[in-house]
């Protein structure tokens, strides 16, 4: 069933204020110039979209949609399982969707994508384990344009370039597991239109009535039926709102590891409805999780929360996920675990607050420290006045005249990225941004979170930017 992209469609995923955003900048070239929602409730100014040359990227015409030979599986026949379905679903895995807009195809990593069919490569945005990589198509179907789009890539470069014509099963990428996922595979998704502001279709119909079964085609299909409700839990302390806004009454505290049921696809503006203990409301989607998070259980009253000033006894999953990415990053470069990691940051005073909580600069500037990266990356900027982290710890400092240098690395990296979303420059993009009270709080500063909202929703549901919980081998994907 066509469905438009909207609010209640894809959300977003909190990566924490200061966290290292180490994507490869996407490559793109805009679609064609139109006002279309973004999906965030607001409407593309004519500065959000620039216009292609007259002529340039069009894209391939097919002659008919059901010529034999037009159109290809995008994985070979047998190498694949047919795992989560189009439509409403549980959120598989932190960060994941609730109405997944495609297809999975769980495959061996490093397998070969393929063109589904003639098209032109529009975009091609390389992944992390926080980003989902992905390379879009544009193709002309009976005189219509139509996108197909491939998620979950590493490099999205592998194969083609932005700008390249491609043919009908020619390989524009491998599988890969970057982005939230729990295993390699292919998220491959259908847009007629124009991609994300189009009509979102159903690939598994969509090239069967064109002579492809995905499904007929694959070598185990994994039949996942869709509940009638999702059983999720919080992954920090949140606040349990009145509506589908950041800003609606708080009705709640709830505290990590809450459990919560919600209906499958129900989700607005990046905020999921739950109900907790016969009490609807409803909590931003990157704190909802499907598992327990560690060191909580049913018998537990609220834990000291990062922050609150009574750090005893506190564990990492109750951080933001931009410090948990921290803290794992570093752990990866030491050869530990993360949990040892945690512990050994934690007990030490230059990487704690005066509650004994992580201060989330002195883990950067660590993590910069042993990957070699030095001080530019890290704490540095946090001397410039009026950046999001001052040298004083003023957070009132007055925003006039601050700029986007003065922001650390995560946030510079999503206002660079959404400006390759929107084919503008970085400098452009930060301009429309601060001039916007719902992409900064009450001195003017950027909101990180607001600023993830905005890029998740452009570059698709599940190109979210947080891999939580992942678990190699299991045949459930994001």
């Amino acid at each position: 069933m066509p469905n438009k992209l909207s609010t209640a469609i894809v959300g977003s995923l909190a990566v924490g204020l200061t966290m290292p955003l180490n994507s490869v900048a996407a490559q793109a070239i805009p679609a064609a110039p139109s006002t279309p929602s973004t999906g965030d409730g607001s409407q593309r100014s004519a500065g959000d979209t620039a216009t292609a040359a007259p002529g340039v990227l069009d894209g391939v015409a097919l002659r008919t949609s059901r010529e034999a030979g037009q159109f290809h599986r995008p994985l070979d026949a047998g190498s694949y399982r047919y795992t989560s379905e189009y439509g409403a679903r549980c959120i598989p895995v932190q960060g994941g969707s609730t109405y997944h807009h495609g297809q999975d195809m769980g495959a061996e990593e490093g397998s070969q994508i393929r063109a589904v069919a003639d098209g032109t490569v529009v975009r091609a945005s390389s992944g992390t384990r926080y980003t989902s990589g992905y390379v879009v198509l544009r193709h002309q179907v009976d005189g219509e344009t139509v996108h197909s789009a491939y998620y979950h890539m590493w490099d999205a470069t592998t194969h083609v370039q932005v700008g390249q014509q491609v043919s009908g099963g020619q390989t524009v990428g491998l599988v890969g597991n970057s982005g939230p996922s729990t295993a390699p595979h292919l998220h491959v998704e259908i847009w007629e239109g124009d991609w994300l502001t189009g009509e979102s279709q159903d690939p598994t119909q969509w090239l069967a009535q064109r002579g492809v079964s995905l499904k007929g085609d694959a070598g185990q299909v994994q039949n996942i039926s869709t509940p009638g409700s999702c059983g999720y839990f919080t992954a920090q302390d949140t606040p349990l709102r009145s509506g589908a806004s950041s800003t609606a009454p708080v009705i709640d505290q709830l505290s990590a590891g809450t459990e919560m049921t919600s209906v499958p696809g129900d989700m607005v503006n990046g905020m999921v409805r739950v109900t907790v203990e016969g009490q609807t409301g409803w909590v931003r989607h990157p704190h909802v999780t499907p598992s327990r998070p560690a060191g909580t259980d049913s018998s537990e009253s609220a834990a000291a929360s990062p922050g609150d000033g009574s750090a005893s006894g506190h564990h990492l999953g109750q951080y933001l996920p931009g410090t948990r990415g921290l803290v794992e990053e570093l752990a990866s470069l030491l050869g530990q675990s993360p949990e040892q990691t945690f512990q050994d940051l934690a007990s030490q005073d230059k990487y704690t607050d005066a509650n004994g909580v992580l201060d989330h600069m002195a883990v950067q500037g660590r993590v910069d420290e042993v990957s070699g990266g030095g001080s530019s990356t890290g704490g540095s900027e946090s001397s410039s006045s009026g950046s999001d982290a001052d040298a004083s710890g003023e957070s009132s400092a007055a925003p006039a005249g601050h700029h986007l240098g003065q922001y650390l690395p995560g946030t510079r990296g999503l206002v660079e990225e959404l400006a390759s979303l929107l084919g503008q420059s970085p400098e452009q993009t930060f301009g429309n941004l601060v001039s916007q009270d719902k992409y900064t709080d009450s001195n003017g500063i950027l909101d990180h979170m607001a600023i993830q909202s905005r890029v998740d929703v452009l570059s698709g549901g599940d190109a979210s930017r947080q891999s939580q919980g992942s678990s190699a081998g299991t045949s459930s994907q994001a």
